[in-house]
């Protein structure tokens, strides 16, 4: 889809009930949809699963921007406020999370959530996944400001730009003893409970130059050290599965 001038694009994926059980679809989902066109160019797409299995009405976001995420970062640093987030980098997403949250309240029967959150700025993108029910659209408006007044930091204890962060990532070794730093896994996770505080504690940094990092935000350390995504655990636990079999 060719996107319109100075619209943020919203691209939106979920999995459904398969067909023919009572609930296949969201209700208003054509009208949520519609109103979304108001503020962004949108594609949603929704796939049936073959199985009755969990991650069903989970929304995975991609939100695509010509914000440039250095240039918000650096009025904070020079006005110590937050202004520039709040009028430019936040408000593009905030109808749309308001119209999520409406969405979910009209079918709270189907458990919906935010799986992950993908905000592509021109410079950098910021991946926030979810560690429980509603947890990203409890703290999107909230971390954002903070990455920002971090990312100038991050950028300068390497020798490259920042590509990507990720929020948040574990210190926990996974059952398998494959790696330390890590997302929150989909399978056989062992770490008990997750809480608000999580997103304020440890983030994932991949570089441009392809090395990666975890920063400690509370000491603001930066830790050559890699981490993974859940796609590239699943690699790895694929590999080690190989290699033991």
């Amino acid at each position: 889809m060719k996107r319109s001038a100075n619209k943020p694009t919203i691209n939106l994926s979920y999995w459904t009930y398969p067909e023919g059980v009572m609930f296949d679809d969201f209700k208003n989902i054509d009208k949520f949809k519609t109103e979304l066109t108001e503020d962004y160019d949108i594609n949603l797409e929704s796939r049936q699963t073959d199985a009755l299995g969990g991650g069903l009405y989970e929304l995975a976001i991609e939100i695509i921007s010509d914000f440039n995420f250095k240039t918000y970062a650096l009025e904070i640093i020079r006005d110590n406020s937050k202004t520039a987030i709040v009028a430019g980098a936040i408000y593009f997403w905030k109808p749309l999370m308001k119209k999520i949250k409406a969405l979910f309240a009209q079918n709270t029967e189907l458990s919906p959530n935010i799986e992950s959150a993908l905000i592509k700025f021109k410079d950098t993108s910021i991946s926030i996944y979810s560690i429980y029910p509603n947890g990203i659209s409890e703290i999107i408006d909230d971390i954002i400001p903070i990455i920002s007044e971090h990312y100038i930091q991050m950028e300068q204890k390497s020798t490259s730009h920042i590509k990507s962060i990720h929020i948040p990532i574990f210190n926990q070794v996974d059952t398998y003893s494959i790696c330390a730093y890590r997302v929150k896994l989909n399978v056989d996770e062992n770490i008990p409970k997750f809480d608000k505080g999580d997103y304020y504690k440890i983030w994932g940094i991949e570089y441009q130059d392809g090395t990666k990092a975890v920063y400690e935000v509370n000491s603001s350390n930066l830790i050559n050290a890699p981490f993974y995504t859940q796609s590239e655990y699943d690699e790895l636990l694929e590999k080690k599965f190989e290699s033991e079999y």
